[in-house]
């Protein structure tokens, strides 16, 4: 009788347990409002399952075949993602080998690859008992028919691995590795193309060489190949297991010719003995991305004593291949090493990740903001028999997506011998796969990164590769009297450095002294190379000065270059800005303000700082009859496409701002469009220019009218030949502060906004470009910090994303200058590019040059703007919903009623007694 009630007691216990979970998971559902998946389908339903595959056609819809071992054939079965025929047995031509093989003399098993082209035809290869790669085609229609192919070919022999894909223009682009016992022929990895549908194939073209490659089995070798984001470009990647590394070379002619291969990532010095190599990089290149996707098991520095690591990484690249961002974790909330992972597109070319430990799934969706939220997929590692109700573990996972937006797994699970089950569920609204904010827009508490009696100027930030974010400013040097060490004064100006380490900014100090007195007006950028760039301006000279340094040694002023003068047509020059082109050419734009010679010019280095081009003059002042001009801004698209704004100015002493103006080149600087008004006629106090991909720029501005501080925007998506009508963000009822403008790597723009009202404490206020509107963000609380009129502001990113900002001011009617530092993530892919997006405050202009005549006013045609009683965003409270009640909720039902249904099990049970 004991027994007999423990039992019950276990099953009301098993029954409560289900019932909570039961609860648990519809409430999770129904919080992220994500569809079910479907039960799962026993395709095969007989134990004897081998190499199941999937392939999709041209139109979406999904081809799965898989081998008998016991009927020695080979089943097929296709199907929409909801629908599916009955399986069938088929007759390929390579079902010929499998249907000869017994138990006593088993054949070597024939695992086929499949692609289609948009012809409907699908061309297979696989690997014959004897190692040679074999090919055949057939259309779609007639792929069960094996009289109705195409006589199949030997196109390489001695093979042990290959890869293969289609491309868009119909190119069939094929990658195997050859381990021939002929010292004439390399063994090495091979490319081999056809153009015409696989009719004709070219001579194969050896890539890489490695006679480790015959040590290997097929199971050991890895290599894939995918086309590019260029018409004719081809990218392949393939496993030196001897040098455990992995290898990458590109083709832009369809294949013609190939790149050196270069190493994508290696075992390093930290990596533990038993981690994992780099191993199995995928490709997919889609909306202009090229995505890669491997293992390997770096060790963390940060966590060196928890063993081999196991991670997934990526890089992508928006240049076509030519630079690539570095490599970032991927889905660091899976456990344990990646077992299996997928990158895969539907059929709106949007990328989407699946990746599989021993007891986990995840599926990400890459979006306009790098991946999106994660979302667990248990079925896709243990699914349920409904007719059993056993738990089966689910391996060789491989997904496709429907036109109709139905995800589908094939995978194998084993009970009584390995079937082949499919699994499928809707994707749902794809919103739920973005990246949520809910604690995207929370500022970290400002900290202080610095303090000093002396005036504080020229405050910038930027980033480096290794997430080493550097603050530069402009200071007099603190210094004690030789006889008298009491005694402190301050010489001239000097560029001051910090830089922060382990989430703590170090002790600041001087890294470069000017040549000739003065600092104004400081630049500064970092190079592919991750090298600091600086520019400089000198009032008292007139001379522009440029220094370098790598950013790993920059607290060293040592290490710093000797500063270079840039060439200057006339000693007047002021205002540089700094940027780098794609091909690495250094850019410094500045500005020869005012009398003769006055105007906009242009210097570069095609040798990373070390000569410098003569002056090519952008915008000819004097010719157009203006007084005066500055604040230039550069920014590039394209790769070399430059584009610059600069002011319009009065005649000092009160150099009133009359417009700001934009001109662009398309050949590296060379040339120039002529100069077009973005606004005329207002008083444009600050500016700034930023260039994203090929074709965006964006020009953010500020204008003071009559007390009133407005911000405004415009941008142009063909590259700067035309600029929208400009909108008005926001307006302030007083004077504002400082601004500063970021763009994250998704493009996205981050404007900042300090206002110091009478009698209130002073607020920092964000803006966020989001799909054509500018949206207010959360505010950084500046209480501590009071934000006078020459105060700076400095924003950027980090290599791990995080948007930073630095403040400039005075705290609490104290006398001590300082810097305050705050920060926040941003939705952006995991990875920061080389170079960061690096933006300077401008300083309000102070002109001490002799007036010259008065100029005639220039017709100028003024950009359309919207009213002030157009749309802008509303500075107030923000809502944020939340995401944990619809969780709480469905616990709480789920809870209340296994509570009331154990109570009366557990009642009755005492009344059996």
């Amino acid at each position: 009788m004991q027994r007999l009630r423990l039992n019950k007691m276990a099953r009301w216990l098993a029954l409560w347990l289900v019932v909570g979970l039961w609860g648990w998971l519809a409430a999770a559902a129904a919080q992220n409002n994500q569809p079910s998946w479907a039960d799962p389908i026993n395709l095969s339903q007989s134990g004897f399952v081998a190499h199941p595959q999937l392939f999709q056609d041209h139109q979406g819809g999904i081809h799965i075949l898989w081998q008998d071992n016991f009927r020695r054939a080979i089943f097929y079965v296709t199907g929409n993602g909801t629908t599916w025929s009955e399986p069938e047995i088929i007759t390929p031509p390579f079902g010929v080998p499998l249907a000869q093989s017994t138990a006593a003399n088993p054949a070597a098993p024939i695992i086929p690859h499949y692609v289609t082209d948009n012809n409907g035809i699908v061309h297979t290869f696989w690997r014959n008992d004897e190692d040679n790669l074999r090919y055949g085609r057939v259309p779609l229609a007639d792929f069960g028919d094996g009289s109705l192919w195409s006589p199949t070919v030997t196109l390489a022999n001695d093979v042990t691995a290959f890869a293969v894909t289609s491309t868009p223009t119909g190119q069939l682009a094929l990658l195997y590795i050859r381990t021939p016992d002929n010292p004439a022929i390399p063994t090495g990895v091979y490319y081999q193309g056809s153009t015409d549908g696989g009719i004709t194939w070219e001579n194969e073209i050896v890539l890489y060489e490695s006679l480790y490659f015959r040590l290997l089995s097929p199971d050991d070798n890895f290599l894939a190949i995918a086309p590019g984001t260029q018409p004719r470009q081809l990218v392949a990647t393939w496993d030196d297991v001897a040098q455990e590394a992995i290898y990458t070379s590109q083709s832009t002619n369809g294949g013609s010719s190939w790149s050196d291969p270069e190493i994508v990532d290696s075992r390093e010095e930290t990596d533990l003995p038993g981690s994992v190599r780099p191993l199995r990089l995928q490709l997919i290149a889609r909306q202009g991305i090229i995505h890669r996707l491997w293992v390997a098991g770096h060790q963390n520095p940060d966590t060196p004593d928890q063993g081999p690591a196991c991670a997934l990484y990526h890089s992508w690249s928006t240049d076509h291949g030519q630079s690539w961002t570095p490599r970032t974790h991927v889905l660091d909330e899976l456990n344990g090493c990646i077992q299996t992972a997928h990158l895969f597109a539907d059929s709106e070319n949007r990328v989407w990740l699946l990746a599989t430990t021993a007891d986990t799934a995840m599926l990400q969706l890459w979006t306009a903001n790098g991946w999106g939220e994660p979302q667990m997929q248990q079925p896709a590692v243990q699914l349920i028999d409904r007719q059993s109700l056993r738990p089966l573990t689910v391996s060789c996972q491989q997904p496709a997506i429907t036109p109709n937006g139905n995800l589908v797994l094939l995978g194998c699970a084993s009970s009584l011998g390995q079937d082949a089950w499919l699994l499928s569920r809707p994707l749902g609204d794809l919103e739920v796969w973005q990246r949520q904010e809910l604690d995207e827009t929370i500022w970290q508490v400002p900290v202080m990164a610095y303090q000093d009696s002396a005036a504080i100027t020229e405050l910038t930030l930027v980033g480096n590769q290794i997430n080493q974010p550097h603050l530069f400013w402009v200071q007099p040097q603190r210094r004690t009297a030789d006889n008298d060490p009491g005694t402190v004064f301050y010489s001239d100006a000097v560029i001051y450095h910090t830089i922060r380490l382990n989430d703590s900014w170090i002790a600041a100090a001087p890294v470069i002294q000017a040549p000739e007195g003065e600092i104004e007006e400081i630049a500064v950028t970092i190079s592919r190379e991750d090298r600091l760039l600086v520019v400089w301006s000198n009032p008292q000279s007139g001379q522009l000065f440029f220094s370098q340094v790598n950013s790993q040694q920059a607290i060293d002023s040592s290490q710093w270059s000797t500063p270079f003068a840039l060439p200057v047509p006339i000693a007047a020059a002021t205002a540089p800005d700094i940027g780098v082109m794609d091909d690495g050419t250094i850019v410094v734009a500045y500005v020869v303000p005012i009398n003769e010679g006055r105007g906009v010019y242009l210097v570069t280095s095609q040798d990373q700082g070390f000569t410098w081009s003569e002056p090519v003059q952008v915008f000819d002042g004097a010719a157009a009859n203006w007084a005066m001009l500055d604040q230039p801004h550069i920014a590039f698209t394209n790769g070399t496409h430059i584009h610059l704004i600069w002011r319009h100015l009065s005649l000092p002493p009160t150099s009133e701002p009359l417009a700001l103006y934009y001109a662009r080149s398309t050949d590296s600087g060379q040339s120039w469009s002529a100069a077009n008004p973005v606004v005329s006629g207002d008083a444009v106090v600050w500016s700034e220019l930023v260039g994203w991909s090929t074709t965006q720029i964006h020009i953010v501005w500020r204008e003071l009218q009559s007390g009133r501080t407005t911000l405004w925007h415009t941008f142009s998506v063909d590259d700067g030949l035309t600029l929208e009508r400009p909108s008005r963000i926001t307006t302030f009822e007083d004077l504002a502060g400082p601004t500063s403008l970021t763009i994250d790597l998704t493009g996205q723009l981050h404007l900042f906004q300090i206002t110091h009202p009478l009698r209130q404490p002073p607020s920092l206020l964000p803006f966020v470009w989001e799909e054509g509107f500018w949206l207010p963000e959360q505010e950084l609380d500046l209480t501590l910090v009071t934000i006078p009129d020459e105060a700076r502001l400095a924003s950027g990113l980090s290599s791990d994303g995080e948007l930073i900002l630095a403040a400039s001011g005075k705290t609490g009617g104290l006398r001590e200058e300082q810097i305050w530092v705050s920060g926040r993530t941003v939705s952006q892919p995991d990875v920061t590019p080389t170079p960061l997006p690096t933006l300077t405050a401008t300083p309000e202009p102070t002109a001490t040059a002799t007036p010259t005549a008065t100029p005639t006013a220039e017709p100028t045609v003024d950009f359309p703007r919207e009213s002030e009683d157009a749309n802008s965003p509303k500075i107030g409270p923000m809502t944020i919903n939340s995401t944990t009640d619809g969780i709480v909720i469905g616990v709480f039902l789920a809870a209340s009623f296994v509570g009331v249904v154990f109570l009366w099990g557990l009642r009755a049970n005492r009344r059996g007694k």
